[in-house]
């Protein structure tokens, strides 16, 4: 009767839903261990993960006190040891973890119902990241952490099985719509390696994307290398594994979502830079991670140095074109904000002019252009960043961040140019594309305004203050002015009292 109701379950929620809510049950304490092993065991041996089982059986290190469940456990134990192996090729999801227990459950429910196996390398939790491993049939296994991102990653290959590896980090999220080409790469495409999507949030304003290497088969030649930044690429060359590109897998990660936490793990990752710089000095994309990581500690000069050294080995460009490129751009992004105008349009210049794809050049260069007073040049990139489409590269961009602001900046020209009614269809088709975008909606109540359109400016002002009511001064400012005009004072003074107010809430 169990087994109909577990396949009947299957059949209704799915296995990842169906597994989702046998975990929520038992934490709840509506379920013994020995039955949630006994029903997500049984889940996972009908999905055909029969080392998830097996795994899920090995959790029970203490004796099983549940007589109901005891001789169904055995029955269970003695019936994987008769499976065969599959016959198709599998994959062994591998995971580094440490205090990972606010994170790795998502992690880990992305992937749950198309893993043949997971391995986990704890390097050292203190907090419940082991014990939630294993109620998704994990095989976790130790390792010291040794300052050694590679060590801890090379630690889970060795403990695999299965003839494929795709990696994850505790604070990534596979979505959704990217499983079935997943598997489909590991059982169809033979042993090759494929680079895919990446997307890190960004502060709430979008996602940079990059393309990474996630999947590659398991081989005693293929381990990673690099105490911090650890590729596997080297070791593919020398192995001569085929490299695909598979940007329609997507891969969402939040680690670095926020200033602090980039931060953070700046200081972490710019000692173990520096160890590897030593041992391998003339790695330009090493230096490249290191120049990042000093823009991140706010360092200024000395990542100008090392984008610099970067910049004037010409002959990278052939062997490292992104990297090369790249550090054109950080150069320009780093003399921008120090107001060297003149010198910053020089490297954007050089960085366009190898990959003209480059829209975050364009905006920084009609940037600026507008510092050194060339409006025409400024708008002119400002079009261009906003109706271009950046590729995807071993960097990460941020497109939609980009393009958003450049449409913001277009408007804004327009406005300071008295083109209004420009500025007012531009901004109606931005606001269709991004409605959340605050800045959008107060420019075209501007705009609005500009043309004695009062009632087209008043929606606008109220649509940018019901997506941001405390820190708006300018809508509220808009507002008032909009009343002035229809000469109701007592309204105008009212909204101008809010801007008053939260202008010195902000000072």
């Amino acid at each position: 009767m169990e087994h109909y109701i577990t396949s009947q379950s299957v059949e209704n929620y799915g296995a990842a839903g169906y597994l989702k809510g046998l975990r929520a049950r038992f934490l709840s304490g509506g379920y013994s261990r020995e039955r949630f092993v006994y029903l997500a065991a049984r889940t996972y041996m009908l999905i055909d993960k029969p080392k998830r089982a097996v795994a899920l059986l090995e959790s029970l290190d203490a004796p099983i006190t549940s007589s109901d469940y005891n001789g169904k456990l055995l029955e269970l134990t003695l019936k994987l040891r008769t499976l065969e192996a599959p016959a198709y090729p599998t994959c062994s999801l591998n995971m580094i973890a440490k205090n990972e227990a606010g994170n790795i459950a998502c992690a880990l429910e992305s992937i749950d119902d198309i893993m043949d196996e997971i391995v986990v390398c704890d390097t050292g939790s203190v907090d419940s990241t082991r014990e939630i491993a294993s109620l998704f049939g994990a095989v976790v296994v130790s390792a010291p952490w040794k300052n050694d991102f590679s060590a801890a990653r090379n630690r889970a290959i060795s403990a695999s099985g299965c003839s494929s590896i795709f990696w994850m980090d505790a604070d990534d999220v596979l979505d959704g719509n990217s499983k079935a080409h997943l598997v489909n790469l590991w059982r169809s495409a033979g042993p090759i390696a494929a680079a895919m999507r990446v997307a890190c949030r960004q502060d709430n304003c979008g996602m940079g994307e990059f393309m990474q290497v996630r999947l590659f088969p398991r081989s005693h030649g293929l381990r990673f290398e690099r105490r911090v930044h650890e590729q596997i690429m080297f070791s593919l060359r020398r192995e001569g594994i085929c490299l695909v590109q598979c940007p329609w897998v997507r891969i969402v990660h939040t680690g670095y979502a926020s200033a602090h936490a980039r931060k953070t793990k700046a200081l972490r990752n710019e000692p173990l830079i520096v160890a590897e710089l030593r041992d391998h000095p003339e790695d330009p994309a090493l230096q490249l991670n290191y120049g990042d990581c000093l823009m991140t500690l706010e360092r200024w000069d000395d990542a100008l140095a090392t984008y610099l050294n970067i910049a004037r080995n010409q002959t990278l460009y052939a062997v490292h074109p992104e990297v090369f490129v790249q550090s054109l751009f950080n150069i320009a992004c780093i003399l921008f904000s120090k107001k060297a105008y003149g010198p910053a349009i020089k490297w954007l210049n050089a960085c366009l002019n190898l990959d003209p794809s480059r829209t975050e050049a364009l905006l920084f260069l009609g940037r600026s252009h507008e510092a050194m007073g060339d409006m025409a040049a400024a708008l002119d990139n400002f079009v261009a960043a906003a109706r271009g489409s950046g590729k995807l590269r071993q960097t990460a961009t941020n497109e939609v961040k980009i393009k958003i602001q450049s449409i913001y900046q277009c408007a804004r020209l327009l406005l300071l140019n008295e083109k209004y009614g420009l500025a007012e269809e531009l901004l109606t088709h931005a606001t269709l594309a991004f409605p959340t975008v605050v800045e959008y909606h107060t420019l075209l109540g501007r705009a609005a305004f500009k043309q004695n359109k009062l009632k087209e400016a008043a929606m606008a002002f109220m649509r940018s203050l019901s997506l941001s009511p405390h820190h708006n001064t300018d809508a509220y400012i808009g507002m008032a002015l909009v009343y002035a005009r229809m000469h109701d004072a007592a309204k105008a003074q009212a909204f101008l009292n809010s801007a008053i107010l939260y202008k010195k809430n902000l000072a």
